[in-house]
């Protein structure tokens, strides 16, 4: 679901637990956001699982999918 701030805290989410934000795509309908980010992860083998961890922790119980598969090269 969308909401007020929604893209900022993502943004604030994704800065906060270390990524790149490269470029993001921002889509909303109706009363539904569709936010896609692409992120760079510093090279620890730990880094996106923290990444992500962190982003669930922020937005609680509005995370619909976690995509497992990088998109693009």
């Amino acid at each position: 679901m969308d909401r007020a701030g929604l893209l900022a805290l993502l943004a604030g989410a994704l800065e906060g637990a270390g990524a790149g934000i490269v470029w993001a795509k921002v889509n909303t309908f109706g009363s539904t956001a569709a936010d896609v980010f692409c992120v760079t992860v510093p090279a620890e083998l730990d880094a996106r699982a923290a990444v992500e961890q962190h982003l669930l922790e922020v937005l609680g119980a509005s995370v619909d999918v976690v995509v497992d598969e990088p998109v693009g090269d």
